[in-house]
């Protein structure tokens, strides 16, 4: 994530544990101490903010789930 958006790790570490929620921007995978960021959203926010644009990328990002299609 680092290199994707040009963020330092505490950068990364303030925007997980003040800004950002887990689940839609980060999360940790079961049994790893690992965190595993949603890089489009992070860019589109970091562009955008919290503006009703990133609003419509967060609803394009939850349609594009596999949990969202018809059956």
């Amino acid at each position: 994530m680092v290199a994707t958006c040009g963020l330092s790790p505490d950068r990364l570490k303030f925007l997980r544990t003040e800004v950002l929620p887990e689940k839609l921007y980060w999360f940790h995978p079961p049994g790893s101490v690992r965190v595993l960021w949603n890089a489009a959203l992070v860019r589109d926010w970091l562009l955008n903010g919290d503006s009703p644009a990133h609003q419509r990328a967060i609803e394009s990002f939850y349609k594009s789930l596999p949990s969202s299609q018809a059956a």
